[in-house]
């Protein structure tokens, strides 16, 4: 992404080139010198076409590209910013001490997290949490994390956190004939329908979901996109509970995804723990009322009790099937917290992110070091 212009020049280091990281960089890139670097092709709970490919940016994984990071390394210097983004890893972590080093200011970023009570990792975090020019926080949860790794109010930056461009919102949630004709298109039962989109692994949780889901089959239909290791053992149990309206789906192109959302009447994501979990955003752009559990930060950032969803305790399949009936039972409590929902995230893009960070960014350089709130 370097154009070797004569901007302010950026160092960006993070972990994999998933898609709505190399859309807030390349929106960076619009207003900088960057050059960009992921340590690695892809993290194994998502499917391999999920993450971009582009000669915009250089891969960790050969030796020509980590001579090229070597190089960039022995002229730190000349960078007015580096983004150790994914700051938790051991290379970035050896990029921020050669900041410290060399005086050379750097950010950080926290999409979302749960406070590790490790006291070796808490001393390291404290470290490189203090020493940082900024840290970009995707809400409150993460401005939280950064205070107790020792960050003060001035560092912190409060930016949305998203996978959404403009294009992305409907205006208006569609109605149930709407829905059912968009179900009989994409080749899918009639009726009222529950969606879930994650890896099959045990971390999201859909053991638990199928378990609820017993209380709920034959109510409704329940459809499950991800694909992964568990899809047998997820077959398996759907027959023991002898469960007749549950389907099974692997990965799936944005394009696609889009529609399945909009023909959902309800989305539930059963995770054990995401630290933000993206789905929960995509689907209230599309109007749907959100189930998920308390270990889940998107949730717990975005979903409002009795408004547009509920959060229920992890594991908990009683509290989960109550939840699940008591929005599918009422089409105009389900309609209304469809409409919540997509107000709630309208008009939250991954462009807005890099235009909070520019902004900061420039305020930072030009010498301006006071918070700027969300």
């Amino acid at each position: 992404m370097s154009k070797g212009t004569d901007r302010k020049r950026l160092l960006i280091l993070s972990i994999f080139p998933a898609p709505y990281r190399v859309a807030v960089f390349r929106e960076l890139a619009r207003h900088y010198d960057v050059d960009l670097f992921f340590e690695v092709v892809q993290n194994q709970d998502r499917n391999a076409r999920w993450f971009v490919e582009s000669d915009e940016f250089k891969v960790l994984n050969t030796e020509k590209n980590l001579e090229a990071y070597r190089r960039c390394l022995k002229r730190l210097k000349s960078y007015d910013m580096v983004l150790a983004y994914d700051y938790f890893s051991r290379r970035a972590g050896q990029l921020m001490l050669r900041c410290m080093t060399a005086g050379v200011p750097y950010a950080v970023n926290c999409d979302g997290a749960f406070i590790n009570r490790n006291p070796v990792k808490t001393a390291v975090k404290r470290l490189f949490v203090t020493h940082a020019a900024l840290c970009f926080a995707s809400g409150r949860s993460a401005g939280d994390y950064f205070r107790h790794y020792g960050a003060r109010e001035e560092q912190i930056r409060y930016h949305h956190f998203t996978s959404l461009t403009e294009a992305d919102y409907l205006d208006r949630p569609l109605s149930r004939e709407e829905k059912e004709e968009l179900r009989r298109q994409l080749g899918l039962p009639e009726g009222k329908t529950v969606l879930s989109i994650g890896q099959f692994i045990h971390r999201k949780g859909y053991d638990v979901l199928l378990k609820a889901w017993k209380e709920l089959d034959g109510e409704a239909n329940l459809v499950i996109i991800g694909g992964g290791g568990l899809r047998q053992s997820y077959m398996e149990l759907i027959q023991e509970l002898g469960l007749r309206h549950v389907t099974l789906m692997d990965f799936m192109d944005k394009e696609r995804l889009i529609q399945m959302y909009r023909q959902a009447d309800l989305f539930v994501l059963p995770t054990r723990e995401d630290v933000w979990g993206l789905v929960i955003n995509e689907a209230m752009a599309n109007g749907l009322p959100v189930i998920t559990t308390n270990r889940c930060i998107a949730g717990l950032e975005l979903v409002e009790k009795g408004k547009n969803g509920y959060i229920v305790p992890v594991e908990n399949t009683r509290l989960l099937a109550q939840a699940m009936k008591k929005i599918l039972s009422s089409p105009r409590r389900m309609e209304a917290m469809g409409r919540n929902s997509l107000e709630r995230v309208k008009g939250e893009t991954m462009k807005d992110i890099a235009d909070g960070h520019i902004r900061d960014i420039d305020r930072y350089l030009a010498g301006d070091r006071k918070q700027t709130r969300q």
